[in-house]
């Protein structure tokens, strides 16, 4: 039985504030930890992102009444574990909220395109970080590749695959435009904003904080030519690499079509991918409409910043 009392929380910001004061010590105990747990099971999609927003960083700068355990959740008929850490509680809280929590309109993406009959078969991941994307389309049945080249990554990501009895396939090198290497830096509690991109690095990275380590990168052309693996769905998620992604794909997006879920935060960015894929026959939406096509300023201007593209040849069958 859910308690919803979390529901009724979330509708008054002085109880909201109130709990965050006092959540800590209630996680900390078992028996509190489960009634919360449970009440958490209760919430609606857009309440589990509103939770997220509130409670994923309680554990940023203070550790206190930290635990090891686990946050249960549902994915569609799947029961999903996420462990929980101790020692780096920071991270394993934020990631467990952030499965359902965290880019709200993408992971309803992809329950519904789940659930359709156009349910992909191979999905690649191309920047998985922790692998709660990789995650969710595994917990499903569909062949997952999880391109991640930061090895600060893994721990957790094999952590939360073997506490929900399956077994990760990460490729553990970045994806660009050519094979070759490159330097990945990122800030030290902040792996999901490590770039390749140098122009980031000079601009939105500027921080005393940076890690800088070397990695292997690799194209989608070239792994998919060199294993015979086409996938149906990609995420990209590279901090401003995605356009060099998608000139590593040339053979992927003329022979294969995938559907294409992609993040992209400035308007140079948005113009290459728009020319990139337009040249490729594809169509850019957001998903709050999934009928109507992006036109080149308006996606150039919109204020959103994950997108996702599909060929002219397919439509979108989703219920968004």
């Amino acid at each position: 039985m859910y308690l919803p009392f979390l529901k009724f929380v979330l509708k008054s910001s002085k109880l909201t504030k109130l709990l965050q004061k006092n959540i800590k010590p209630l996680l900390g105990f078992k028996l509190s930890r489960a009634l919360l747990n449970n009440s958490y099971k209760s919430l609606s999609p857009k309440e589990k992102k509103r939770f997220h927003q509130k409670f994923a960083k309680i554990f940023r700068q203070d550790s206190s009444f930290a635990f090891n355990g686990t946050w249960n959740m549902r994915f569609m008929d799947s029961k999903i574990i996420a462990p929980i850490v101790k020692e780096n509680m920071w991270l394993t809280w934020d990631s467990a909220l952030s499965m359902l929590g965290h880019d709200l309109e993408i992971k309803l993406f992809y329950e519904d395109i789940l659930k359709s009959k156009d349910k992909p078969q191979v999905f690649f991941d191309v920047g998985a970080n922790y692998g709660t994307h990789s995650f969710l389309f595994q917990s499903q049945g569909v062949e997952t590749y999880s391109f991640e080249p930061n090895p600060r990554c893994y721990d957790y990501f094999n952590q939360l695959f073997k506490a929900n009895a399956l077994t990760p396939n990460i490729i553990k090198k970045a994806v660009g435009k050519t094979p070759g290497n490159a330097v990945l830096s990122f800030p030290n509690k902040e792996t999901w904003l490590g770039t390749i991109n140098q122009n980031v690095k000079d601009t939105v990275l500027k921080r005393n904080d940076l890690i800088n380590i070397d990695v292997e990168i690799t194209t989608l052309d070239t792994f998919t030519q060199d294993f015979g693996i086409n996938p149906d769905l990609i995420k990209i998620d590279t901090e401003g690499f995605e356009i060099d992604v998608l000139s590593g794909a040339y053979e992927v997006l003329k022979n294969t079509k995938p559907i294409i879920v992609f993040e992209s935060n400035t308007k140079d960015d948005k113009l290459a991918i728009f020319e990139k894929l337009s040249d490729f026959d594809y169509s850019i939406f957001e998903f709050k409409d999934l009928a109507n096509p992006l036109d080149l300023e308006t996606f150039t201007t919109s204020s959103k910043r994950n997108f996702v593209s599909c060929h002219n040849s397919k439509i979108l069958a989703t219920s968004n």
